[in-house]
């Protein structure tokens, strides 16, 4: 494949025009896909779109937002999510490419029918575009959690890029019909995207579990909030399941992988970053294989465990996180001392806790930054986190600091609840928790939610939801 995947994507449709790129009410065979992205690449050629350039786009149809990406990809140029959660545009931004609801965007380039009256192309088309001008120009300008409060750039250069979608969670054995629970332009919507056209599949939309199954869905990829708020609260477990589950973004428990497993005939459990890419993995094909672990990492992935003084640990002796791999950042954008403290001498440094076992399997025990100091009682964040997600009545929910009316630390726990739940289900959470860790690291107050705050993805925002409080149901048990 060459480095610039988006010739690669336009070579597969040319190849296959007549296969389906993207499914859902209306399908966009790969002959239309390559129209669409030839179009947009000369309009946006036009408007003066080159290497030099850098693309904020706000586009909400799959399709269209693909396209968008690819033909920037055919010009050389970068673009960068425009969301919510970024500021109005990212510094250095030439262009702003809008759809939908980004139309209204301030200064906004919108996609209107002239861009999607695309003529018939051929794949000579592709000569006269120039494509980046080495393999290690910045293609995406990806953009961390947030979950610190402090959001990071990073630029994923066209061989990065490609090496990440050469990873096994696209290339699995299958011919990909993927339906992906992360919005399009995220970093992981986007490099799904694309490397489902790369490889020749087909990028499915949402649609009731049988249309799915009609569609070819043979795969779908989210965090394990997304699994649950979109898919098992929605929809009773099938008499028929779909081939694989792609899970992401956070640690899944016990519960998670036998409702999977009802679902998905395997279940895949990624461990990585946007920093790193995906680094390890552990499939799943009974709930009654699942020990926590992450897997193993790839190919191409070293994974280490430090003690506090930064030596390797011992298996089975918890540390702190570092992960190297060949398809990695080299840093945050403007952010020199950010830069320098998450990525020392070729390691990236996530700040996860977790263990290695003798085999070199991976397993996350919490985070460095999500150890909760709740008047003097520490506690990581994540164990109590475990304990709420296995309640069979909580749909997602995790725990935070609240504040009493004297301004004192409150352990506080979100919950979203399955439509049937008891009430009692609460005290049975609060038990388990004393019975695990002791009545001063169980909750002091519940809030009930409809959906729980979780960035795009999948990871907890303790902090926004110490905000919302306002909005939620208190509890008291």
């Amino acid at each position: 494949m060459t480095s610039n995947f988006a010739f690669a994507a336009l070579q597969r449709a040319y190849s296959q025009p007549d296969a389906t790129a993207f499914s859902a009410e209306r399908k966009v065979s790969y002959q239309r896909f390559a129209d669409l992205t030839v179009n947009f690449a000369r309009r946006l050629e036009a408007l003066g779109v080159g290497r030099d350039a850098t693309v904020a786009l706000a586009i909400q149809d799959l399709p269209l937002a693909i396209a968008a990406v690819t033909a920037v990809g055919l010009l050389g140029a970068r673009w960068v999510q425009l969301a919510d959660i970024a500021p109005a545009t990212f510094p250095g931004t030439t262009h702003v490419l809008t759809s939908g609801a980004g139309a209204e965007r301030p200064g906004g380039i919108a996609i209107d029918p002239n861009w999607l009256d695309a003529g018939v192309s051929t794949e000579a088309a592709l000569t006269g575009f120039a494509g980046a001008a080495t393999p290690d120009a910045t293609w995406m300008i990806a953009h961390s959690s947030g979950t610190t409060g402090k959001l990071k750039y990073m630029p994923l250069s066209y061989e990065a890029v490609g090496r990440r979608i050469a990873n096994p969670e696209l290339q699995d054995g299958a011919p990909p019909t993927t339906l992906t629970l992360f919005s399009p332009l995220s970093y992981i919507g986007a490099k799904i995207g694309t490397g489902n056209l790369v490889l020749g599949g087909t990028n499915a939309q949402w649609a009731p579990w049988e249309q799915l199954l009609a569609g070819g869905v043979n795969r779908i990829m989210g965090s394990p909030a997304q699994f649950t708020s979109a898919i098992f609260s929605r929809t009773a477990p099938p008499a028929r399941k779909i081939r694989s589950a792609k899970v992401t973004g956070a640690a899944v428990t016990q519960k998670f992988v036998e409702t999977a497993l009802r679902y998905f005939d395997e279940l895949y459990v990624l461990y990585g970053a946007t920093e790193v890419g995906t680094t390890t993995l552990a499939v799943y094909t009974d709930a009654a294989q699942y020990n926590g672990s992450a897997g193993h990492p790839y190919e191409g992935a070293v994974v280490e465990i430090l003690d506090a003084d930064g030596r390797p640990c011992p298996a089975g002796t918890e540390g702190m996180v570092r992960v190297k791999t060949d398809w990695a950042v080299p840093g945050y954008i403007g952010e020199p001392e950010l830069t320098a403290a998450y990525f020392q001498d070729g390691w990236f440094h996530p700040g996860d806790l977790g263990t290695l076992d003798s085999t070199g399997a991976l397993t996350i025990t919490g985070r460095t930054g999500d150890v909760i100091n709740a008047g003097g009682r520490k506690l990581n964040a994540a164990e109590l986190d475990e304990i709420i997600q296995a309640h069979s009545e909580v749909q997602d929910g995790y725990c935070f600091i609240d504040r009493d009316q004297f301004g004192a630390d409150v352990l506080a726990v979100v919950l979203a609840l399955t439509p049937t739940a008891n009430p009692s289900c609460l005290a049975e959470i609060r038990d388990a928790a004393i019975a695990k860790l002791g009545k001063s690291k169980s909750p002091q107050r519940f809030y009930i939610a409809a959906k729980v705050p979780r960035n795009e993805n999948g990871k907890p925002m303790r902090r926004e939801a110490a905000a919302g409080v306002g909005g939620y149901v208190l509890i008291e048990v």
